[in-house]
């Protein structure tokens, strides 16, 4: 008799060219740990591979993140 295995699915995963054009269009905040809540009530979301906080496209900018913002 045949016994059928879990198979996982694998899934597919974004090419890195546009996973590195999404990162461009991003805005990056350097937050202060104990600050972190103030950015999250903004709109700003945390990228775990560059470790920063950063507003997605179409967020704008508040006024209390202004003194986070990184200059390019």
């Amino acid at each position: 008799m045949l016994k059928l295995r879990n198979v996982k699915r694998k899934r597919k995963k974004p090419k890195k060219a546009k996973i590195m054009s999404q990162r461009a269009a991003r805005t990056y905040l350097n937050v202060p740990y104990p600050e972190r809540w103030t950015a999250k009530q903004h709109g700003a979301r945390w990228d775990k591979v560059v470790k920063k906080w950063y507003l997605p496209d179409g967020v704008e900018m508040h006024e209390d993140l202004k003194q986070y913002a990184l200059k390019k």
